[in-house]
């Protein structure tokens, strides 16, 4: 349906497209949506034509919503002229199938951007300011109208703090869309929730979208943890496990609901058809999906059903190019069958201390979910016959009293003991037993090595900070690799030490240049108060070969782990590599 609306009579104009889309909602979906789960997917552009063929595969899989929707350029390609088919399609193949689409609101249309006339169609369709904020509300009143009985969640923007998404933006643009939108739709479609939200976990920017105008005028946040989701399959998963935590108290600290809702609506690990990334990949939902549920994240959507392509790097799908079923639509199958598709949050278990254990209530009995926390491995033994189910979906009687080998791969355990769903139930409101608490500690540090010290500050390894090790005067320490394109080291710093709100900090590093001859210099970015900055100031190594310490002091950082790392070590135009022996942090201060 095309409906052109005279754009001389705006305000009559818009009534117009609000009372033909109420219309069609009407004759819709008269009894509402069908219910949305806890299992999603997101889904790209690239792949939104896929909806009649992808939605009854993920249904099979056990997803129930589904965030995808056309983008603004193409549902109205100039005012008043709405064109609303390609919507209405993805809508109705959401209702065949059972599932509930979560909207989004994006990007601009290029009439309604302030980028030049010549430029692409990237920079036309997402260069700020608005030109003219009625332009936005009216779309989004006409999208949440039309709509209004099949589509009850709205999310304002993608990646809004994503310069590829955003250019030439502000915190006080993306204000200005979340509470016009929310103000609108609310008209629309009282029923309806708007979120907000943001590329990784970037607290800075939630924080500066609330306290800036935003508090009060969204229904849930959105985050999209790619890093964090690194962290967890590089072993580091209690980076992930502080997310909601970090969440909670930024919120708390500028004054919102406690019980606002916290959704994760992407994430993914991407694969190529080579078995052992697939391998992984399955690996990965599970441990996504579960560790999302442990700490009370609402709702989870994997990205992707089928594709984007990245080429010789793979692509996110659950479903292949061709169209068949990848081992990670299998794990999320199984994963749905045992939890259902709303698994309640009932605790944690930390039976031997080597392994991450999450008990939920299922479709028909509790389900634990456990996988060794390291390569080592772990073993349990139950004191009463359970089932093992893995992530492939094959399911094993086990005896009481035999062992049970745990990998880092996760298995489901059902038919548990009364005394361990008893004691997991305990455990719900407790700190997890895998976060060290450094709260009272004078310093935390890393010290380097073949295998790091690491009391506090964890050192990440891999990309472009791939280290190498080596003896230097009998010590083993780790430098950089500039030759190879790793120019940097990555550090996380446990959040019970510093996080949100700890601004002033001292990081002292003890280096020495691999090549005295050459000499080294490097700064530090950080994260501040209002995103990742470099520090003014370097360390310039001299041409002793001895260890040397410069400290640098910060007095605006906001540690948040918004793309998985604290600060790094910067070697970018240093002459050469540099030796790194310790790194140390002191917070100067109480914990905020």
């Amino acid at each position: 349906m095309t409906m052109r609306l005279s754009v001389s009579h705006a305000s009559l104009g818009l009534a117009l497209s609000v009372w033909a889309a109420v219309g069609w909602a009407e004759e819709a979906q008269p009894n509402g949506p069908p219910p949305g789960g806890s299992f999603g997917i997101a889904s790209s552009g690239e792949s939104f034509g896929d909806h009649p063929r992808l939605f009854p595969e993920l249904r099979e899989a056990g997803v129930s919503m589904v965030r995808s929707f056309p983008e603004w350029p193409g549902l109205e390609p100039e005012r008043g002229t709405f064109t609303w088919e390609i919507a209405d399609r993805l809508v109705e193949s959401g209702r065949k199938n059972g599932i509930q689409i979560f909207g989004i609101f994006c990007y601009l249309a290029p009439w309604a951007s302030s980028a030049p006339a010549n430029a692409g169609h990237g920079a036309r369709t997402r260069t700020f300011p608005i030109k003219d904020i009625a332009f936005w509300r009216e779309y989004v009143e006409a999208a949440v109208a039309r709509y209004r009985n099949d589509i009850v969640c709205w999310e304002v923007y993608n990646e809004f703090n994503s310069s590829g998404f955003a250019q030439n933006a502000t915190v006080k643009d993306y204000v200005g869309l979340v509470k016009n939108a929310y103000e609108v739709a609310k008209k629309a479609h009282p029923d309806c929730r708007i979120g907000i939200g943001c590329a990784d976990v970037d607290l800075s920017f939630l924080e500066q979208v609330v306290v800036q105008g935003a508090g009060g005028c969204f229904d849930f946040i959105n985050v999209h943890p790619y890093s964090l989701m690194d962290a967890a399959m590089a072993g580091r998963e209690t980076i992930f496990l502080r997310m909601v935590a970090n969440l909670r108290k930024m919120l708390q600290k500028t004054g919102q609901r406690p019980d606002i809702e916290l959704w994760v609506s992407e994430i993914g690990v991407t694969s190529t058809n080579d078995a052992a990334a697939e391998r992984r990949q399955a690996e990965g939902i599970v441990k996504a999906f579960t560790l999302s549920f442990g700490q009370g994240v609402e709702k989870v959507f994997w990205f992707e059903g089928r594709g984007p392509a990245y080429g010789a790097g793979g692509d996110f799908g659950i479903v292949r190019n061709d169209w068949s079923r990848r081992p990670s639509f299998t794990a999320l199958q199984t994963m749905t069958r045992l939890l259902g598709a709303n698994p309640r949050r009932l605790g944690w278990l930390n039976p031997t201390g080597q392994s991450y254990g999450f008990v939920f209530q299922g479709a028909a009995e509790p389900v634990l979910t456990i996988w060794a926390s390291s390569e080592k491995g772990d073993t349990l033994r139950f004191p009463a016959d359970v089932t093992v189910t893995d992530i492939a979906g094959r399911s094993t009687p086990l005896k009481g009293g035999t062992d049970l080998a745990l990998a880092r791969v996760p298995v489901f355990v059902t038919g548990l003991p009364e005394k361990l769903v008893a004691e997991a139930k305990g455990n719900r409101d407790k700190p997890f037993p895998w976060l060290r608490d450094f709260s009272q500690a004078e310093t935390v540090s890393c010290r380097m090595g073949q295998a790091n010290v690491e009391e506090g500050v964890t050192q990440n390894e891999g990309g472009d900070g791939k280290t190498v090790t080596g003896l230097v005067d009998g010590i083993y320490a780790r430098r950089t690799d500039i030759g190879r394109r790793s120019e940097y080291m990555y550090f996380d710093v446990d959040d019970s030490y510093a996080s949100v709100g700890d601004h002033d900090l001292e990081i002292s590093v003890t280096a020495r240049a691999a090549n005295p001859e050459k000499g080294a210099r490097f700064n530090l970015t950080y994260e501040a108060a209002k995103g990742y900055r470099d520090t003014p100031d370097e360390f310039r190594l001299s041409s002793a070969a001895e260890w040397q310490t410069y400290t640098f002091k910060l007095s605006d950082a906001n540690f948040a782990n918004n793309w998985g790392w604290n600060f790094r070590i910067r070697m970018c135009g240093s002459p050469g590599d540099v030796w790194v022996k310790e790194v140390t942090v002191k917070r100067n201060g109480p914990k905020k």
